[in-house]
């Protein structure tokens, strides 16, 4: 089995980050990138918004060595999987 791994150049992760609402979002917000490769939109992210902390997800060793140390990243380098059976959040009403 091949990995499917595309790299996003610099430039276009740029553009989509400064695009979004990314550099709005408040301080300490959290952001997922599920799909981590040599980091180049984590590296966007951090820059466009640097209160925010990123968890990057990337299983290829050599890929995840490359995404650096900042603080403000949690780097995963087991698979994501979403859950197949979504959780009920359990919400207790006082009477």
């Amino acid at each position: 089995m091949t990995e499917g791994y595309f790299a996003t150049p610099a430039w276009l992760a740029e553009k989509i980050v400064t695009e979004s609402d990314i550099p709005d979002l408040e301080a300490g917000a959290e952001v997922l990138e599920p799909s981590a490769g040599d980091g180049a939109l984590v590296r966007a992210i951090l820059a466009a918004n640097p209160d925010v902390r990123v968890t990057a997800i990337e299983p290829n060793l050599d890929r995840a060595a490359q995404l650096g140390d900042d603080p403000r990243l949690t780097i995963v380098t087991r698979r994501w999987r979403p859950s197949l059976k979504p959780r009920r959040a359990s919400i207790s009403r006082r009477r």
